[in-house]
């Protein structure tokens, strides 16, 4: 007869499989879960546990741990979007926890790995540190009551969003992106405009504190890159045709790229994003789109017939362009010119 596991927790929807793994090993009383790999190996890897076993995705482990451990707890397990390895995310050292969920449920949940995620979105209470996996299971924390108590951000309607989506994790992998992305355009506008003598009074930090409010985050994209752009106006010496002509033309620009390897607009040593992103490029074609017919010499001029000329030859505003930034923005154009969407769109 083949030993059994004392303790055979289900595991929680929010819960990756690593973590149940780990919670199974500790409650059983093995000291790693290397050791309850060993143990399950041994005793269950002649059962028949294929069936019991849903393998979606390629995981990081062999799937015939997780086989082997759906047989000794006797229960279907599933490979979820969620454990999908991505070590630069779920990294122990990063793990805060809620002691109100973690008391109730007894598991962690995979959002607690965002850095950016400072408090509970249910509790409201501040996350707090685990500096091991032996702290996280004495579960010596404060009480609800003692326990500090945190606010919302940004992160936090991330995380309430990407639960009501079919896939949380990849739904809040995108939305760290945008914010990232958000963060490049400022970066990437300064650099810019600073090179025309050009300056906004807006800093970083203050864009960082209006991006990370949760009341931003609720907003639809056009709409926050139009709250960013607007602040930015505000007593800059950049005009609203130029500010959001350019930010379009960054955005769009990824394609264009440099001996180095980066945007053609990016500032030298910063990364550039090169996740595609719909609805941030939906935004880009439509500010293009306002000036198609408003700014252009030529009313019968189409995007798609640029050529060696200037972009100042045929667009109001924009003689003061060097030639390198002219040719950049020209590029973009011409590609844009051959996008399905945007002719979708002009139609």
């Amino acid at each position: 007869m083949k030993p059994s596991l004392l303790y055979r927790g289900k595991r929680h929807e929010y819960e990756r499989l690593e973590d149940y793994l780990e919670r199974i090993a500790h409650h059983n009383g093995f000291s790693s879960i290397a050791q309850l790999e060993k143990f399950l190996l041994f005793h269950y890897s002649n059962s028949s546990a294929r069936d019991l076993f849903e393998n979606l995705y390629w995981c990081k482990r062999k799937p015939v741990v997780y086989e082997v451990l759906a047989a000794a707890l006797d229960r279907p397990l599933t490979f979820r979007a969620i454990d999908l390895p991505a070590p630069a995310v779920f990294d122990r050292n990063k793990l805060k926890i809620c002691p109100g969920c973690y008391k109730k449920n007894k598991a962690i949940f995979y959002y607690w790995y965002f850095e950016s995620y400072i408090s509970c979105h249910l509790c409201g209470i501040k996350m707090h540190d685990i500096f091991s996996s032996a702290q996280l299971y004495q579960s010596n924390y404060p009480s609800i009551k003692k326990a500090h108590q945190g606010h919302k951000n940004w992160m936090s309607v991330v995380v309430e969003k990407s639960l009501r989506d079919d896939s949380p994790a990849s739904y809040g992998f995108i939305e760290i992106a945008l914010y990232n992305k958000i963060l490049w355009l400022y970066s990437s506008l300064v650099y810019f405009f600073r090179r025309y003598s050009k300056r906004f009074q807006c800093g970083l930090e203050e864009v960082s504190e209006i991006i990370q409010s949760a009341r931003f985050w609720k907003l639809p994209v056009p709409k926050k890159y139009e709250v960013i752009l607007g602040r930015l106006l505000l007593d800059s010496d950049v005009s609203e045709y130029e500010l959001r002509f350019v930010a379009a033309a960054i955005l769009c620009g990824p394609p264009i790229l440099n001996i180095a390897g980066t945007n053609c607009f990016t500032p030298p040593g910063e990364d550039y994003y090169f996740s595609i992103d719909s609805r941030s490029y939906e935004w880009a074609i439509s500010v293009f789109l306002e000036y198609d017919y408003s700014k252009l010499k030529e009313a019968n001029f189409r995007f798609k017939n640029w050529h060696h000329w200037s972009v100042g030859q045929y667009l109001d505003g924009f003689d003061w362009l060097e030639q390198a930034d002219d040719r950049n923005v020209r590029r973009v154009l011409q590609r844009l010119g051959k996008s399905t969407l945007f002719d979708s769109k002009k139609r």
